[in-house]
């Protein structure tokens, strides 16, 4: 458009000022004619005599947009901006910066002009499409990049592999271009590097291999592709490494993290082997040529997220990771291996232990999770190492980081569905490597069933439950330093009340499995501070607990509990053996529902053991209650 047709578009007044229409509305009549009127306004700017830097702006903003839309768009728009202003043509030709952006799927002839008007300057090279199946542009690209080494700032490929594979390691096309046009040179200046398989599937039985010599690269995206572990160049700067879509694993990643000191934010998405592929599937991939790694020493590390590996891929990324202080890491979708229901508590009890201990002395702070998935035998488990300051309010305040692991498809759950998906970790706490743990907060987030067509019966919970008390106080024995115990969820929690009470002393003598212990340890001496949120319990055993604490010195000074459990009379007992006593409302709206099928289900069946009436709607006397729980506090030991 030429400067004639701007000043037309000057004049231009088909503008009807005050223009209503009776059907809208008059907020609506009012934003249109306030819109008529700025754009009436916008057009009275004289645009070809704006300075040449405004012309610069408009030209980098439009150019940024037609950028981001290269996905949605085929052409890049050039000719709507270079037909606005003969001036705004001009400052847009001479200004290098517009021009360093470059496409290797771009016709030569535009190519060529874009690198003569960069001037030098360092390049973004990039596709918009993709390349791999056209061998000529293949080449082209290659040569271009070839040329162009020393001032390539930014390279961007996407690219389309041949759907055969060759052995199994990705398309031979690919393979040959990333080795002779990536992989035999040196990019002094290339900051950032990306490289995206548009046409693979999303998990490869192994990702391609790529070599990269960049030494100030900074940010690094993979995708179906990991760099040669045996051929790795040092990586002093980079902060961001992501890594997706592929299967691998930790002895071929561990490298690439070794030479990466300045790493903050990594990401790394991988897919567990196929049953029918070896585990070892380093001795078939690299032939026992992997190096060996004494310790990652990432002192900067912000984020680690890996998904997918298997948990002795877990053990070793924890074992060597020793100087991290700050990080959150997180592995989501571990899988178990999983082995036959008889065989599971102890191999998991044991590969927890080794997960666990590397890393546990830097945080107080332990959280359990178990989550019951659809309804099923199957059960997630999620662990967390955290520290106790992090809830700290204060300004300023500086994180310590914290691990989350994440076990999915454990079968720690009998066929039945109700065993104790905390006994691997009780089972292990007395061989002494959690004993300085502050705070303990044990979830049970099972969601609640819903219907089936074929129940008659409303949505009911399948929760989870405690261990023996046995076996609890063997494991609290060992956490004389803990201080917060938290228990949210549980459907009863009369097994832990029990265990620090003196029958729960008195049943350890030889009922916990065989772990040694004194049978004079009191357990956790510390632990003055108590919550119990959304979780059921029979209030005799509470009142039991809080008595014995109270007659061996360690009186609890903070009790957190849900309301609707305790009458007035109950609160008041309550109140004379604790400091500060707190009732909160559920969080859980399902829990009052739950308060009134457990306490209803005990009464039914203790009134119809003592010879009452078991369809009665009169509630139990005080004295029937009292019965109630000692009966029920006799059955649990």
């Amino acid at each position: 458009m030429t400067e004639s047709g701007t000043e037309t578009l000057r004049n231009d007044t088909h503008v009807v000022e005050g223009t209503h229409d009776s059907r809208s509305g008059p907020d609506e009549a009012d934003s249109t004619a306030s819109l008529l009127l700025r754009r009436k306004h916008n057009l009275d700017i004289p645009f070809g005599r704006l300075p040449d830097d405004i012309f610069e702006e408009i030209a980098i903003h439009y150019v940024d947009f037609w950028r981001s839309m290269e996905r949605h768009i085929e052409a890049f728009g050039w000719r709507d901006i270079m037909a606005v202003n003969s001036r705004l043509r001009s400052v847009i030709i001479e200004t290098p910066s517009i021009w360093t952006t470059i496409s290797l799927d771009w016709p030569t002839e535009l190519r060529d002009i874009f690198h003569t008007r960069a001037k030098g300057l360092p390049l973004n090279v990039r596709t918009d499409k993709y390349i791999g199946l056209n061998e000529h542009q293949s080449q082209m690209a290659g040569k271009f990049l070839s040329q162009n080494i020393g001032t390539i700032s930014s390279l961007v490929l996407n690219w389309h592999a041949d759907m055969e594979l060759e052995g199994g390691t990705g398309s031979p096309k690919l393979s040959t271009f990333l080795k002779q046009h990536i992989g035999t040179h040196s990019f002094p200046r290339l900051k950032h590097a990306a490289f995206f398989d548009e046409g693979a599937q999303k998990y490869r039985v192994f990702g391609h291999t790529i070599t990269i010599n960049a030494p100030v690269l900074e940010t690094l995206v993979l995708e179906t592709m990991v760099l040669k572990p045996t051929k790795l160049s040092p990586f002093p700067r980079l902060t961001n490494l992501e890594i997706r879509n592929l299967i691998t694993f930790a002895d071929e990643i561990i490298p690439l993290l070794a030479v990466c000191p300045a790493l903050e934010f990594c990401s790394i998405e991988t897919e567990d082997p196929s049953e029918d592929i070896d585990d070892n599937i380093n001795l078939f991939r690299w032939d026992g040529r992997l190096p060996r790694i004494q310790i990652l020493h990432l002192p900067a590390l912000k984020v680690l997220t890996i998904a997918g590996f298997r948990i002795l891929g877990i053990m070793t990324v924890l074992r060597l990771l020793q100087n991290s202080p700050h990080a959150e890491i997180s592995f989501p979708g571990t899988r178990w291996v999983e082995y036959e229901e008889s065989e599971l508590d102890g191999p998991f009890s044991d590969s927890l232990q080794e997960v666990l201990q590397p890393q546990i002395r830097n945080f107080d702070q332990l959280v359990v999770d178990q989550v019951n998935q659809s309804c099923s035998s199957w059960r997630e488990s999620k662990f967390r190492l955290c520290s106790m300051e992090d809830s700290s309010p204060d300004i300023g305040h500086l994180k310590r980081g914290r691990i989350d692991l994440e076990f999915s498809k454990n079968r720690i759950y009998k066929e039945d569905g109700e065993g104790d998906p905390l006994v691997p970790l009780f089972s292990i706490l007395p061989d002494g490597f959690a004993t300085h743990l502050s705070s303990l907060h044990l979830i049970d987030s099972t969601p609640e069933c819903p219907k089936s067509n074929k129940q008659k019966r409303r949505p009911h919970r399948r929760s989870a439950t405690l261990p023996s008390p046995a076996l609890l106080l063997s494991g609290f024995r060992y956490l004389p330093n803990l201080t917060i115990l938290r228990l949210s969820g549980w459907k009863n929690i009369d097994n832990l009340l029990v265990a620090f009470g003196s029958k729960g002393l008195e049943s350890t003598s030889g009922s916990d499995g065989g772990v040694p212990h004194d049978r004079h340890l009191l357990p956790c001496p510390s632990l003055r501070h108590f919550e119990f949120q959304d979780s059921q319990f029979t209030p005799g055993i509470l009142i039991q607990f809080l008595q014995e604490r109270q007659r061996v010195g360690m009186k609890v000074s903070m009790l957190k509990v849900t309301g609707s459990l305790l009458d007035e009379r109950l609160r008041s007992i309550v109140r004379a053996l604790v400091l500060d006593f707190v009732e909160e409302p559920p969080h859980d709206m399902n829990i009052c529902k739950w308060c009134v099928e457990y306490t209803s289900s005990l009464a039914v069946e203790t009134a119809g053991a003592r010879g009452v009436t078991a369809g009665r709607d009169m509630p139990l006397r005080k004295s029937e209650q009292e019965m109630l729980w000692l009966s029920y506090r006799h059955l649990v030991l």
